[in-house]
């Protein structure tokens, strides 16, 4: 079957006609065509997974179906009628709304105000916060959605922030709602959790279209999974016809078998005197950690994993400079020292780090990739300066090579990469100084498959050079397939090592607390 000619399967949702449907919708951006007569529909009470690498046209065809941006040809029709929204307020009119990656909150207002935000209740111009809160209350009873309306939404934790999302667009008569990798950033109970929150609620009509890379969520959750590539889409299944394999291949248009072979070979590091080493590391606030012992040796992947809480992710920030409260010594080629009290003293011992959030934390979104590729290189605290192009240069075609970075110059605007190639900038720009330590955290959230394995094809390579790699993920097929040692944490305490064979996920997740089920 030809990409052009991809039959859908049969909609698993409880109404037979189309809530929305797209009928042949191309979108293109000059001579770059992003979406090629794609075709698709989503019925009442239906769950569509919507999986492709990055610049396969997810994003472009969600702002197209949520009103952010038009489309060039074809059909968009909401209720069997067309529509050409002009805006996400007038596809929220219609009964579609978006919740992206980056949720859009006000952090010191309430749950109960955010959730009627711009439709409190008033009486006489005047509103008040008990009458938004029953308000809200009686809101959200149609769906059995118990929040404590009365905290801030920076007091409670990101999964509780998405459920909050999730419920705004039903009190607005939400009937389709596209959903933007909702549990990037969640941990298994958290995903969990969120995941039974909407199938209660297509339970009762809410169409839903779910883009993710988790396959899987995506094999459990879904009524049907579709796949994009290059702009088409190519695949239209349910998941009981197919294999985890399959959607692979159909997304990067080649077989990927042979990409976990690895997981069976113990790699061994290449040397026995430690890069880097952690000495009794102490945190007596949340999260606890209870006296932690780590070595990082020259030419090895550790991976710490663990649920949120545990303290994996600490150990991360405290070798970033960023919990100078933790109490403990780091041991480095330079000597010994207390744990690095801000991001300039790890800077200078040789920790070259990524942090989790790419467009917050890492990139300075306004700048070209070749400033991204060289802020880290000017120094932790220092101002910008004019870039210097043969480094430029350099760290550019590096991250070509290396990390098969797609990008048609240095001097394009970092906004204009899909979210994998702006996480290969990331992890390019801290190349430049050739360090021997890299600490990641969550190096590929948010990555599609294609752009993960070569992420971490390119993080083995630089293994081989001799680099040590901490890395801390929330996915454990991630710590599994990246692994060569697999540190495990419980309760703020390493609960196992994982090594050589023992990196299977359900040891992984049965030692991060008796996860494993069935």
């Amino acid at each position: 079957m030809s990409d052009a000619a991809v039959q859908p399967a049969s909609p698993g949702g409880i109404g037979g006609r189309p809530l929305v449907e797209l009928n042949g919708v191309s979108k293109s951006f000059g001579s770059n065509d992003v979406l090629k007569q794609v075709s698709f529909s989503v019925a009442a009470g239906e769950r569509v997974a919507l999986v492709g690498e990055n610049g396969a046209g997810k994003s472009t065809m969600a702002k197209i179906l949520s009103g952010a941006e038009s489309y060039d040809s074809g059909e968009y029709l909401v209720d069997g009628e067309v529509v050409k929204f002009g805006s996400p307020r007038e596809a929220m009119g219609s009964g579609v709304a978006i919740i992206p990656q980056e949720l859009a909150y006000v952090p010191d207002m309430t749950i109960g105000e955010n959730l009627l935000l711009g439709h409190w209740p008033t009486r006489l111009g005047v509103t008040s916060r008990r009458a938004t809160r029953e308000a809200a209350s009686r809101a959200l009873e149609p769906f059995g959605i118990s929040l404590d309306l009365d905290k801030t939404m920076r007091e409670v934790s990101l999964a509780e922030r998405q459920i909050v999302e999730v419920a705004k667009a039903l009190v607005r008569d939400t009937r389709v709602v596209v959903l933007d990798e909702p549990t990037a950033a969640l941990n298994e109970i958290e995903s969990e959790a969120l995941l039974t929150l909407l199938r209660d609620l297509s339970a009762h009509g809410l169409g839903m279209i779910y883009i993710s890379h988790r396959f899987e969520e995506v094999m459990s959750f879904a009524d049907r999974v579709c796949v994009l590539r290059n702009g088409n889409l190519v695949f239209d299944t349910q998941p009981g016809d197919t294999s985890r394999e399959e959607l692979v291949e159909k997304m990067v248009g080649r077989s990927q078998v042979e990409q976990d072979q690895n997981l069976a070979v113990e790699r061994r590091s290449h040397g026995s005197k430690p890069l880097f080493r952690l000495r009794d590391w102490k945190h007596d606030r949340d999260p606890v950690m209870d006296g932690v012992d780590i070595s990082f040796y020259p030419g090895e992947i550790v991976v710490l994993f663990g649920v949120r809480g545990s303290a994996a992710e600490l150990v991360s920030d405290g070798l970033a400079g960023k919990k100078p409260e933790i109490d403990g010594l780091v041991e480095t080629p330079n000597g010994v020292s207390k744990v690095f009290r801000n991001p300039r003293e790890a800077w200078k011992a040789g920790v070259a780090y990524v942090p989790p959030d790419r467009k917050t934390e890492g990139l300075v979104l306004p700048l070209s990739v070749s400033e991204n590729l060289t802020l880290a290189s000017m120094g932790s605290g220092t101002s910008l300066r004019p870039v210097d192009r043969r480094i430029s240069a350099d760290l550019l075609r590096r991250s070509i090579e290396g990390f098969q970075l797609r990008v048609r110059s240095g001097a394009q605007s970092i906004t204009e990469l899909s979210g994998g190639n702006q996480q290969k900038v990331l992890l390019t720009s801290r190349l430049a100084r050739d360090p021997d330590f890299y600490v990641l955290h969550e190096p590929t959230r948010g990555v599609d498959v294609g752009a993960r394995r070569q992420i971490h094809d390119e993080l083995r390579s630089l293994t081989e050079r001799g680099v040590s790699i901490a890395a801390v993920t929330s996915d454990v097929e991630e710590a599994v397939i990246l692994g060569d040692r697999i540190l495990v944490f419980r309760g703020g305490e390493i609960a196992t090592e994982l090594t050589g064979n023992e990196r299977t996920q359900a040891n992984a997740l049965d030692a991060a607390g008796g996860l494993v089920s069935g």
